[in-house]
């Protein structure tokens, strides 16, 4: 895994579900229509299948661009990763209200 290549990479077609997100860093960027000629604002990590050729998506969540760093673990088994969101998918209220508002570091 190691040896697989994760991009930040702008999001052109935010999902609908991300206006979820009540970060006030992040959320007037997912719900403010883009003006006319203006670029993304949104970035999300993606993972680069070297084999294969095929990018998706690490999460089904949005970063917070300029605050997020990741790392390979030492041993390449797995990725660390800080200032990201986490998928909104949970039943848990306060465990999606967290997620709604703040960003995360993984392992």
């Amino acid at each position: 895994m190691g040896g697989t290549p994760v991009l930040e990479t702008y999001v052109t077609d935010i999902p609908s579900s991300w206006s979820a997100y009540r970060d006030s860093l992040l959320h007037p960027y997912i719900i403010k229509p883009k003006n006319k000629g203006s670029g993304p604002t949104v970035t999300h990590y993606m993972l680069l299948d070297m084999r294969s050729g095929e990018i998706g998506p690490l999460l089904d969540a949005p970063s917070r661009g300029s605050t997020t760093h990741f790392v390979w673990a030492e041993d390449g088994s797995s990725l660390i990763v800080s200032g990201t969101y986490l998928p909104l998918n949970v039943t848990d209220p306060k465990v999606r209200e967290s997620r709604e508002m703040h960003t995360f570091v993984l392992r």
